[in-house]
């Protein structure tokens, strides 16, 4: 648990929305590792989480175009940091048992896989098929989540 703790509050001042800072628990996490440890596993054991972990605080960050527009705005959810910390401790253990079977092609959410490196793969791709006169067919979706009056 220490090595996350580090990881999440170093640099961080915000408080969640359960009121507990950052840099509070950064600061006393030597003192508290043991017992968010047991938090931990008793929430893992039981199958339950806080209630305090299931709130959020929303803010909405614009995007584009007109900032007047709701629909122009993204929310972005500040979670409690203890709960970051669980779950970036639970996303840990099942990143080592889950890499090995993830695709290389995949490149979303894993470290060193950019964007650029994903076009690059791609265009190689589509190159050699027109290459080797084989067809290519693609499909182009964006979704947008918009509400309607």
């Amino acid at each position: 648990v220490l090595g996350v703790f580090g990881y999440i509050f170093k640099k961080n001042n915000s408080n969640g929305p359960d009121g507990i800072s950052a840099r509070l628990l950064y600061n006393c996490r030597y003192a508290i590792d043991t017992q968010v440890f047991i938090l931990f596993r008793c929430s893992l054991h039981e199958d339950i989480e806080p209630n305090v972990w299931k709130t959020c605080s929303i803010t909405p960050i614009f995007k584009v175009g007109d900032c007047s527009d709701i629909f122009n705005c993204r929310p972005v959810s500040i979670l409690p940091h203890l709960f970051k910390l669980f779950e970036s401790n639970i996303h840990a253990c099942i990143k080592k048992n889950l890499n090995h079977i993830i695709i290389n092609s995949q490149h979303s959410f894993r470290p060193g896989k950019s964007t650029i490196i994903s076009s690059i793969s791609f265009t190689s791709y589509i190159l050699n098929r027109f290459e080797a006169n084989n067809q290519v067919d693609l499909i182009f979706t964006d979704f947008k989540n918009r509400l309607t009056q």
